[in-house]
């Protein structure tokens, strides 16, 4: 699309709007959860990163360690947590891949870990 001054000036609101659904539909991470507590999410581009649930004492202190003090986003604390469980490989991904899908996978996974922890202390997920 070439960007020329009749494009802006015909431009609407509503096509802004349908640009950024596209946009964020294509970002989505599509994740599933094993009973044996991984996290795994299929990157856009094919990428599957997978992630602990089944997180150790020591290794969530560590992450607290790391975020509680800088007031870090779900976004940092998920590179804290690959750095931490992960392998290189997926800390090289996680360091170049695309923001908005790194942002679906943080939510989501601390989401589960969320709900999970609910459910262990006897809430239910409705």
């Amino acid at each position: 699309m070439e960007l020329t001054s009749e494009l802006f000036d015909a431009w609407t609101n509503e096509q802004s709007e349908e640009a950024i659904k596209a946009i964020a539909a294509s970002k989505k991470v599509k994740t599933i959860i094993t009973p044996d507590g991984i996290f795994a999410g299929r990157f856009p581009d094919g990428h599957i990163l997978s992630t602990p649930l089944n997180l150790t004492q020591a290794t969530m202190e560590k992450l607290l360690n790391a975020t509680e003090t800088s007031g870090m986003s779900e976004l940092d604390q998920l590179k804290v947590l690959v750095d931490l469980v992960g392998n290189a490989a997926d800390g090289e991904y996680v360091a170049g891949a695309d923001l908005l899908s790194l942002l679906d996978y943080a939510r989501k996974y601390f989401d589960a870990f969320e709900r999970i922890s609910q459910v262990s202390m006897g809430e239910s997920l409705g």
